[in-house]
């Protein structure tokens, strides 16, 4: 492993005298990492995977600003594509999710799609008392420069949390349909 690091000194650096001298670690090689859940890694695109790695190396050292930016960024690219996951299983309202999906094509409004999506998810991602693509949809309002490090560190915290749930449950849910389907042709 490779270092990166800063020496220097408050004052000038004399033969006569032995000033304190301070040592700063800039970067290292290879970079810190934390491997993700490989069910949700999986999931994720190429670009998002990494992107993931990056925000949970963020939140592995308490950088919160950075952490919560990797997560607005994740959101941003796969809430689309995990609403598409939703309206392809099998429950009461998949094809109101796939008509608010057909009418996003349309216009391109993500919030119209995830307002309209909302009494039609399924049962099991409302066990949590709430809609949680909502709720990881609202995280893209507000700059991140409104928020301080501390409050980018909790939310970017507790972002992981609920799209690491969304993720799991409609993997679990999207598998378990199909190897019912398979199980049955058979």
């Amino acid at each position: 492993m490779h270092f990166l690091i800063n020496l220097f000194s408050k004052i000038k650096i004399d033969e006569d005298k032995s000033p304190d001298i301070f040592v700063r670690k800039i970067g290292q090689f290879p970079a810190v990492e934390k491997m993700p859940e490989k069910e949700v890694y999986d999931y994720l695109s190429e670009e998002d995977k990494e992107n993931y790695k990056k925000a949970l190396s963020n939140l592995s050292v308490s950088y919160g600003i950075g952490a919560f930016a990797y997560f607005r960024r994740i959101i941003e690219n796969e809430i689309k594509r995990i609403v598409e996951d939703i309206s392809q299983l099998d429950f009461d309202g998949s094809d109101k999710v796939k008509l608010a999906l057909e009418q996003y094509d349309t216009n391109h409004q993500m919030t119209n799609l995830i307002e309209n999506i909302n009494p039609y998810i399924p049962q099991s991602l409302k066990e949590i008392g709430t809609n949680p693509i909502k709720l990881l949809y609202k995280q893209l309002s507000g700059g991140i420069h409104e928020f301080s490090e501390e409050e980018c560190l909790t939310k970017a915290t507790k972002i992981d949390v609920v799209l690491r749930y969304v993720i799991k449950k409609v993997n679990s849910e999207k598998y378990e349909i199909q190897s019912v389907k398979n199980a049955m042709q058979k």
